[in-house]
């Protein structure tokens, strides 16, 4: 029996991976069988759908399918495989939140405690008050209560994804140098990344609304701070030693990169996107771990993580 020790949020039973694509699968009808599911699955790839993926089903723990469809590469007849890496993006959430619980049940932080006090870069952090849209300058007033933990983990720090918005909030971010942030940056280590973000205005007081944000990327730096190591190995021995994923990685090892999978574009399945942005798993030895997004795993790994969640913190992989 593998244990891990955590207070689990949410749980699931059900984990469809198909995270590098932008199509998604339409819900099917429910079926009876997984005969079924491989017809319904077979025919919105020969649809253009999809271009394929890897599906899994697990119920109390138990796995009760596991099958790859279709191809990752149609020109290079490359083809899903079980063991295919995808880019697991904010999929990556959940596993910094498990690193919080842990930290919180050893007693070594409190989800109402400041942020500051970790990191004391956000005791100087403002708050947006006015926009000049002619110049893109602003003002600010403080904070009239700090960031705690808990808003970070519920997105109502005042923290945002630049990229995501417009106007006003996209330009304030883009002055402050935190645009494309989340999943990887060869230029900052992941302290220097959250000190940016510390010196750009909230969005809102603190705890007043909720806004997603990059409020994950700040909670990996605290992981680190508290742990007093990095985040990719924190998780390595507290989280992906213990329940036996193998193959999820920030960066991955030369040996498993082929079996990262493709991405592609939402507006056909016979193409791969050319993006050197999403180069980031190669790219071993950076110094920087998006605790938001920069994770790469299999859906039986992640499965895995889901399967114990969903167990109180337990798995036992004899089954």
């Amino acid at each position: 029996m593998i244990k891990l020790y955590f207070s689990a949020l949410f749980f699931l039973i059900f984990n469809v991976n198909l995270v590098a694509q932008s199509a998604a699968v339409p819900a099917p009808i429910i079926k009876s069988t997984f005969s079924d599911l491989d017809a319904y699955l077979t025919e919105n790839i020969e649809k253009g759908v999809i271009p394929g993926g890897v599906f899994l089903a697990a119920e109390k723990g138990k796995i009760k399918y596991f099958k790859s469809f279709g191809f990752d590469d149609q020109s290079l007849d490359k083809m899903y495989t079980n063991d295919a890496i995808f880019r697991i993006a904010s999929m990556t959430k959940s596993i910094t939140i498990v690193g919080i619980l842990q930290l919180m049940e050893k007693g070594k932080l409190n989800l109402d405690d400041p942020l500051s006090k970790y990191i004391p870069a956000f005791k100087k952090t403002k708050v947006l008050d006015r926009f000049n849209a002619l110049d893109s300058s602003y003002t600010v007033v403080d904070q009239i209560k700090e960031i705690s933990i808990r808003n970070l983990l519920t997105h109502t720090s005042g923290i945002y994804y630049g990229s995501f918005e417009q106007d006003s909030l996209r330009a304030v971010y883009m002055k402050n140098g935190l645009m494309g942030f989340g999943l990887s940056n060869k230029e900052y280590t992941t302290e220097e990344m959250v000190n940016m973000i510390a010196r750009a205005p909230l969005a809102f007081q603190p705890g007043s609304t909720w806004k997603y944000g990059l409020n994950m990327e700040v909670l990996g730096r605290l992981i680190e701070v508290v742990s007093k190591t990095t985040l990719d190995a924190y998780f390595q021995k507290n989280i992906f030693d213990v329940l036996e994923m193998k193959d999820t990685y920030f960066y991955l090892p030369k040996e498993k990169q082929q079996r990262l999978v493709y991405v592609h574009p939402s507006d056909t399945v016979q193409k791969v996107i050319k993006n050197p942005e999403l180069y980031y798993p190669y790219s071993i030895g950076n110094n920087h771990f998006a605790g938001g997004g920069g994770l790469s795993s299999t859906t039986l790994d992640y499965a895995t993580l889901c399967m114990a969640l969903a167990n109180n913190g337990k798995i036992d992989k004899k089954k």
